[in-house]
C-alpha cells in the first residue's frame, strides 16, 4: 500500500475521524506498517519488552498486548522465551499480520476504551505500546487494563508526552493509585519516540510500568 506517503499515514492516524476510519486506516498501513515504523526508529515495543524482562519471568504467566497491532512486541517477547502470549487489537490487518509472527496463543479483535472480554485478574502482565493516546485508546482505557491484570501483576504501557499525559491520562493513573487499584513501580526516561519519522510527526515518550494492587 505504497500509494501514502510515510508522513501521510501518521497524519492519518493521527487525525482519524472516529474509530472505525483509524481501523480502517491501520487496516491500509497494515502491508507495510513494520517496514515503515522500523525505518523510523519506532523506540516503543524494545522499550516495553525491556521493562518486562526487568519485572516478569517468562514463566510467570500469560501476557496481554493490548494494542497489539502487527505484533512487534510479540515477536521480541517471543525471543526472550515469554511464550504465553495474546493480543488484542482493532484492526483485523494489523492483527493477522500479528498471528502470522506465530508468537501469540490467540489474537481477537477488541476495542480498547471498551469492555474487555476477558475475566479479571486474568493475565500476570498487560503491554500497551503506542495506543494510549487521544483518537487511538482514551484514558478510562487504563481502568479495564488494571481490572484483566491479576493482584501483583504488571501494567506496562507508554503514554505520549506532555499532551496527551495532561490530556486525562496522568489524572486517570493518580485516581487509580489513590484508589488503591495499582502503585507505580518504575518508569523510563522520556525519549523520542520515532526519531527518524518526517518532520512534526515524532513525540516524546515515556515507559511507565505499574502493579495491580
Amino acid at each position: 500500500m505504497r500509494g501514502n506517503s510515510d508522513k501521510d499515514w501518521l497524519e492519518r492516524v493521527y487525525h482519524a475521524e472516529g474509530r472505525d476510519d483509524l481501523a480502517r486506516t491501520y487496516d491500509e498501513w497494515a502491508e507495510d506498517y513494520d517496514t515503515d515504523v522500523i525505518a523510523y526508529g519506532y523506540k516503543n515495543p524494545a522499550l516495553v519488552a525491556a521493562m518486562v524482562a526487568r519485572h516478569v519471568d517468562p514463566g510467570d504467566g500469560v501476557i496481554l498486548d493490548a494494542g497489539a497491532g502487527t505484533g512487534i512486541i510479540g515477536e521480541v517477547l517471543s525471543v526472550l522465551d515469554y511464550r504465553e502470549l495474546v493480543a488484542v487489537d482493532m484492526s483485523d490487518g494489523m492483527l493477522a499480520l500479528a498471528d502470522k509472527k506465530g508468537a501469540y496463543r490467540e489474537v481477537r479483535n477488541m476495542v480498547l476504551g471498551e469492555p474487555l472480554d476477558f475475566s479479571d485478574g486474568a493475565f500476570a502482565c498487560v503491554v500497551c505500546a503506542g495506543t494510549l493516546t487521544v483518537g487511538h485508546a482514551p484514558p478510562e482505557s487504563l481502568h479495564e487494563l488494571v481490572r484483566v491484570t491479576r493482584s501483583g501483576g504488571f501494567i506496562i504501557f507508554t503514554v505520549s508526552h506532555p499532551a496527551n499525559l495532561d490530556d486525562g491520562f496522568k489524572a486517570t493513573m493518580d485516581t487509580l493509585e489513590a484508589e488503591g487499584k495499582w502503585k507505580s513501580v518504575d518508569a523510563s526516561d522520556e525519549y523520542l519516540t520515532l526519531p527518524n519519522a518526517p518532520e512534526g510527526t515524532s513525540r516524546v515518550s515515556r515507559v511507565y510500568v505499574y502493579q495491580a494492587v
